[in-house]
């Protein structure tokens, strides 16, 4: 069971990162951080939520919220505040990527929106995320990281990042930004400090809306694990 969760603490959960710390493994969960019907009317639903999930000896998953994240994530980042008050399809905040770097010790998170021509933004935050106090306070200085996709003509958002710990790399799924637009997904990898993505050479059919990517290896061989949002999954020699 996950205990230490209550109603509110995690609307709309978009993303996770697994957290490698002394043998032990813990999830970070976020939420998209969108409001929900917002048209600027004040009649929204607000998405909040940053989880912790520890396992413990019996099984048992433990949660600690860190309360009122999205109200420090604006007040850190105020550029932020006027995409905040639109929904996901206003070109407003949404988050859909979420991952741990363990050598800059930081959560990166991937905006999905809003998001430019050729660019996509990871927003870095700094915190032990395996030991640290789960609190607003033990949250670093942000900083905005504007990556470039290589010969991008389109507005694509991150829909997924994880952390490749034998390859020491990122892994992004890019697509479109906003849900009835018609950009293209593709798979890149990133160094976690440069200014530019490497994309892979893999095509995803128009149907699919990949959304999840996972490197593990199986035997002597690694392989991709790719997340369809329509419940559908590819596997990938890597």
């Amino acid at each position: 069971p996950l205990a230490g969760v209550a109603d509110g603490d995690l609307r709309d959960p978009e993303c996770l990162a697994r957290v490698a710390h002394n043998g032990e493994t813990l999830l970070v969960v976020a939420s998209s951080l969108c409001v929900m019907g917002g048209n600027g009317s004040g009649q929204h639903q607000v998405c909040d939520g940053l989880v912790r999930v520890r396992y413990q000896p019996h099984g048992d998953l433990h949660a600690e919220p860190m309360h009122g994240f999205r109200d420090w994530l604006l007040d850190h980042v105020p550029s932020l505040a006027a995409a905040a008050e639109q929904g996901p399809d206003a070109g407003g905040l949404n988050i859909e990527g979420v991952a741990w770097d363990p050598h800059t010790r930081a959560l990166l998170f991937g905006l999905r929106g809003p998001a430019d021509r050729g660019i996509v933004t990871v927003i870095r935050v700094p915190i032990d995320a395996p030991v640290a106090q789960w609190t607003a306070e033990a949250l670093g200085t942000p900083s905005i990281l504007h990556v470039a996709l290589p010969r991008a003509k389109a507005k694509q958002g991150i829909r997924d990042i994880s952390y490749d710990e034998q390859a020491g790399d990122f892994l992004l799924l890019v697509g479109r930004s906003l849900s009835m637009s018609d950009e293209p997904f593709q798979l890149c990898a990133w160094d976690g400090s440069g200014d530019t993505l490497t994309p892979f050479d893999v095509k995803f059919h128009r149907s699919m809306k990949p959304e999840g990517v996972f490197a593990f290896s199986a035997g002597d061989e690694r392989r991709l694990l790719i997340v369809d949002d329509g419940g559908g999954y590819a596997v990938l020699d890597y």
